[in-house]
Parts: C-alpha cells; structure tokens; sequence
C-alpha cells in the first residue's frame, strides 16, 4: 500500500485527469493548508479530502454514483482517512437536497452501515445498481 502522501498525490491526480479540477484549482481549494504540497506536507488528508469531495459533488448524483462505483477500491484503501472523503460527498449531496441512498449504495461496503447511519438513520435501505 502506498504511503498516503503517495496515495494522496495520486488520488488528487486522479480527480485532475477526470476533470474534477485543474491543478491551479486544487491549490486554490487547498489554499488554506499551502496547497497540494502543503496539504501533504502538513499530513492534512482528512481536511483535504473533506474540501476536494465537497467541491465535486457539486456533479450528479449518477457522476458521483458512477465514480464511487468505478474506484471503490481506491476509496477503500486508506480508510481512516478516504472515509471522510466518500462522507463529504454524501454529506455534500444531500445538503443540496439529493436523495443520497445511490450514492451510499455505491461506497465502498464497509463504510455503508456508517453512512446509512448518519444520514438516513438506523432502518433505511440504500438503493443498490
């Protein structure tokens, strides 16, 4: 498993080549901590993460089922801090008033039983594709 500066580095790379963001973008996001570099310097991955998936969620519902499907294993690596990356996304669509039980169903599996949780309660299901 990579270091998660590494893995950080990459996944951010990841979310520039899909067109999440430009590089400037990132920086300008991550402003607060110095940028890409200062974020990783400082080892503030959580709070990077949150910011990033704040900021594309601004996309569809499908585009963020769609990408949550397609990297769920990228999003399952390093969970003590990409949980709270897959968090602000739910978090993210629901505050603009997205039904979130797709995007729930299409996170990683270990992290669904605490996403249900805090966003839909104890008994409800999630929409699975």
């Amino acid at each position: 498993m990579p270091s998660k500066g590494k893995f950080f580095r990459d996944l951010v790379q990841r979310l520039v080549s899909l067109g999440y963001f430009s590089s400037d973008e990132v920086d300008t996001l991550l402003d607060e901590f110095g940028g890409l570099q200062g974020a990783i310097r400082l080892k503030h991955y959580i709070s990077a993460a949150e910011i990033l998936a704040w900021n594309m969620a601004k996309s569809s519902v499908q585009d963020m089922c769609n990408f949550l499907q397609e990297y769920n294993g990228l999003m399952a690596e390093h969970g003590e801090f990409m949980y709270y990356f897959v968090q602000a996304i739910v978090d993210q669509m629901s505050t603009m008033g997205n039904d979130v039980r797709p995007i729930i169903g299409a996170s990683p599996e270990r992290y669904q039983q605490f996403l249900k949780r805090r966003f839909l309660g104890n008994n409800q299901s999630v929409a699975t594709d």
